[in-house]
């Protein structure tokens, strides 16, 4: 049992090695200038070891970007099935004190040139969640289609506006050198999201 944990781990370990490395490279240079001989040449790890828990690069990669899309798909759902601005204001502080707290693996993901299709994902969860979101609160006659097919593109619109304008937050706050604090960027960023997507007032 002691041996099939210190084995665990280990593998933690060596993964966790992998993901910074690789995360390390990403802030240097595109993925596409990435290879498994300079990512095992800078963790000081061998080909093997690298192979014995990823196909490729891009595995790794993909690995990285999961993690990130599922704790923010996580905070997601929890910021928008919130009912009160006190409860959304805690649940987006989590978010910005997680980027902040990750901050290098964010750079190298949302700051990537070469590699959109993390931003893509990224924006597909938050389309998602907030449309979701927006269409259940909205009361709607059973009868009444055409009303419904109206709110229904009203938040579809509302929701990329949300989610585009998220990303263009998060992407200067990661650009800037003197970076405004968490408590201050969920500040700003609950109160456009906030009223942006209530559509109880806009629907009314």
């Amino acid at each position: 049992m002691e041996t099939s944990q210190n084995e665990d781990k280990r593998v933690k370990r060596t993964k966790r090695l992998l993901k910074e490395t690789l995360t390390d490279l990403l802030l240097e240079k595109d993925i596409q200038q990435i290879t498994v001989k300079s990512i095992v040449e800078r963790a000081d790890l061998n080909r093997g070891t690298f192979y014995l828990h990823y196909t490729d690069v891009y595995d790794l990669l993909k690995e990285i970007e999961n993690e990130v899309l599922q704790k923010f798909d996580s905070l997601a759902e929890e910021y928008f099935l919130t009912r009160n601005a006190d409860s959304s204001y805690m649940i987006g502080s989590k978010a910005f004190h997680y980027v902040y707290e990750n901050k290098r693996v964010c750079q190298a993901l949302f700051l990537s040139q070469s590699n959109r299709r993390f931003i893509t994902e990224f924006q597909q969860i938050i389309i998602r969640r907030a449309l979701h979101q927006g269409m259940s609160q909205i009361a709607f006659d059973p009868d009444d289609e055409k009303k419904k097919e109206e709110a229904k593109n009203l938040y579809e619109y509302l929701s990329c506006f949300a989610a585009g304008g998220l990303i263009s937050i998060l992407t200067n706050w990661l650009k800037a050198e003197d970076p405004l604090p968490p408590e201050a960027m969920i500040t700003i960023t609950d109160m456009i999201l906030y009223d942006t997507l209530d559509s109880r007032r806009l629907l009314r």
